[in-house]
């Protein structure tokens, strides 16, 4: 087994690990004792891929998987855990709507196509 990141997912976690260093990590101190919350830093992170990673693209994520959404969690945790919660909120979050949408379309298909529809009781 290989064990190794790919380049793709080294550059992930790089631009992470840039991203940490150079937009949080100046200003972390005096936000966190004036309890500021930076709109802007979590645009800028979105706008970097940072969210719904987990995702496939046609449900408006970037598709990359659990792993790359992992190594940038962990990049962002090594300067601050604070910033690491929004982002594994949305990535997590997302994945869990993603999911369970997923699975009302299929019992959606399932009962057009004239198989008897579970319950959602039956289906948890």
């Amino acid at each position: 087994m290989n064990f190794e990141l790919t380049a793709e997912q080294q550059l992930i976690q790089d631009t992470a690990r840039r991203f940490a260093a150079e937009e949080i990590a100046p200003t972390l101190e005096q936000e966190e004792l004036k309890h500021e919350f930076r709109a802007d830093r979590v645009a800028k992170m979105g706008s970097l891929g940072f969210f719904s990673c987990a995702l496939p693209e046609e449900y408006g994520g970037s598709g990359m998987g659990f792993m790359e959404s992992v190594l940038m969690a962990e990049q962002i945790a090594r300067v601050s855990a604070s910033w690491r919660l929004p982002f594994n909120m949305q990535n997590l979050g997302r994945r869990s709507r993603w999911r369970s949408s997923a699975r009302r379309s299929r019992r959606r298909s399932t009962s057009a196509a004239g198989s008897p529809a579970r319950s959602s009781a039956s289906s948890r």
